[in-house]
């Protein structure tokens, strides 16, 4: 009988130790694969950079548009908006797929999606994205050369975004942002930036191709509505 005792004894000790070394390790693993989704979102925000500077070589040193309309001939209607034009022309990696609803070839990218960010699943790729870019860079007709933007080391380009209106609703699926817009007024292509990474980081690339990462604490504006009027230094390519 005591021998049993002792026996029980032993083996809840042991499972005690093991609870107590698991609560132990769970913070460290958790954070190491925020780090590593982090590490993985910045390697793709580099990507989308060296694919726009691609197009601007080809494009006579222009972006791509935010909107193409009408879609030109030939091309599939998905790629009208400049994340997917990236992907369909190549720039980006992707693969061509068959899609149905509403059927016809098009591209799809894992590129366009931060691993810890949010992602429209409605099959509808031009929304579908987890990336915003800066459209302080589009001026009229187009979108602007990089290397007229000022302080390009400090001028962010691409990151981070959730939201978005456009005659949509707040967090609507169509709505999803692929582009941080003016104030987030209902009828503007409008979103904010995301800090999806530890619940407060947010990813960036910046005009001249650096990726850097900062927390809402550190840069509180950039993560409100009308965050743009607050750091003119950070958004406007003429500051």
């Amino acid at each position: 009988m005591g021998g049993g005792d002792g026996r029980y004894g032993a083996s809840s000790f042991t499972l005690i130790e093991l609870l107590v070394l698991v609560s132990i390790l769970l913070p460290a693993l958790t954070a190491g694969r925020d780090q590593s989704r982090m590490v993985l979102c910045a390697a793709r925000l580099s990507q989308i950079h060296k694919g726009c500077v691609g197009y601007g070589d080809d494009y006579q040193g222009r972006q791509p548009p935010r909107v193409v309309s009408p879609v030109p001939s030939g091309e599939p209607v998905y790629n009208e908006r400049w994340n997917w034009r990236l992907v369909g022309l190549r720039y980006l990696p992707g693969d061509r797929v068959l899609r149905s609803p509403p059927g016809g070839w098009d591209y799809d990218s894992g590129f366009l999606y931060c691993p810890v960010g949010s992602v429209a699943v409605d099959g509808f790729p031009p929304f579908s994205s987890s990336y915003g870019r800066n459209r302080h860079l589009e001026e009229s007709g187009g979108s602007i050369r990089l290397e007229r933007v000022n302080n390009p080391s400090q001028k962010l380009f691409v990151g981070d975004s959730v939201g978005g209106r456009s005659g949509f609703t707040l967090g609507n699926s169509y709505g999803q942002v692929w582009e941080w817009g003016q104030d987030g007024a209902v009828g503007e292509w409008g979103g904010s930036v995301n800090g999806c990474h530890s619940g407060v980081r947010a990813n960036f690339t910046f005009v001249d191709g650096h990726v850097g990462s900062y927390a809402s604490f550190e840069k509180p504006s950039w993560f409100l509505t009308g965050y743009w009027k607050e750091c003119p230094e950070d958004w406007d390519p003429d500051y």
